[in-house]
């Protein structure tokens, strides 16, 4: 299936990631693990190529890289499952609800759906319908005091893939303004950090490495709901305690600007 043969959806309706249970999501952040979906799994997967390609926003190459791979009756398990999610999420190849069950065995697709990252449409099949996303994940890198960190940012889906102009609360990824403002901060260790305008939440896992306190604050509430996702998701990695939401000097806030820690709650740092 090329970009141009893919699916647009609807974006009117479109909820952001679910964030109240906290057993599911850490189900879904073992899966990802365990799938080795990482920017280093992604790049074994595809090939120089096929990521090169991908570079440039061309995803043909990737796509039929996938479907190539998911054809192999004897691909190790390991590879298997972060091909059906870089087919998913990263170069929209077709995958089947059996598939991403068999890529994600804790989350399954019915999970993906109760976190609202993605819809199983009815096929007639056996296959287990088509997986369409409903919104964007992909593995994102990060360099901490204590070395490399894999982790996972979710955002809205890309223009290609929805139809019609982006509404205002469009959630936008881990982009080139993103990485240059990230590259350009200085990491010195400080007592108090606040990221205005936190959007999905890229800065705030910049700053929880080397601030005390964090606050992130936007005026979408839409974005919030995916910035309290991506914190969720990485708790381990942030050293973030999702299970002991009190507040105190040691906590990571993020919340409505004005009104700290409404929306987003806050986290206890997890002690080293």
């Amino acid at each position: 299936m090329s970009p141009d043969d893919a699916e647009v959806l609807s974006y009117p309706g479109t909820l952001p990631p679910a964030s109240d249970d906290l057993q599911l999501i850490t189900a879904l952040r073992e899966d990802l693990a365990e799938a080795g979906f990482s920017n280093e799994g992604v790049a074994e997967v595809l090939g120089a190529e096929p990521v090169a390609a991908l570079d440039r926003d061309q995803l043909v190459a990737g796509q039929l890289r996938i479907q190539q791979l998911l054809r192999e009756d004897s691909l190790p398990r390991q590879q298997y499952a972060c091909a059906v999610l870089t087919g998913l999420w990263l170069v929209s190849a077709d995958v089947t609800g059996h598939q991403l069950t068999r890529a994600l065995p804790r989350t399954g697709a019915h999970g993906l759906q109760q976190l609202n990252l993605a819809d199983v449409l009815a096929t007639g099949t056996d296959d287990g319908g088509r997986v369409i996303p409903r919104a964007d994940l992909r593995p994102y890198q990060v360099e901490t005091r204590t070395g490399e960190a894999d982790l996972w940012i979710s955002s809205d889906l890309a223009a290609h893939q929805l139809a019609g102009a982006l509404p205002h609360d469009h959630v936008l990824g881990v982009g080139g303004a993103s990485l240059t403002l990230a590259s350009a901060t200085h990491r010195r260790t400080v007592k108090t950090a606040l990221d205005l305008g936190t959007g999905c939440g890229i800065q705030l896992v910049h700053l929880l490495d080397h601030a005390e306190h964090v606050v992130g604050t936007d005026i979408s509430e839409r974005a919030l709901e995916f910035a309290r996702f991506n914190l969720l998701l990485n708790a381990p990695a942030l050293r973030l305690d999702p299970e002991a939401p009190q507040p105190g000097r040691d906590g990571a806030d993020a919340g409505q600007l004005g009104d700290p820690g409404e929306r987003l709650g806050r986290f206890r740092r997890r002690s080293t």
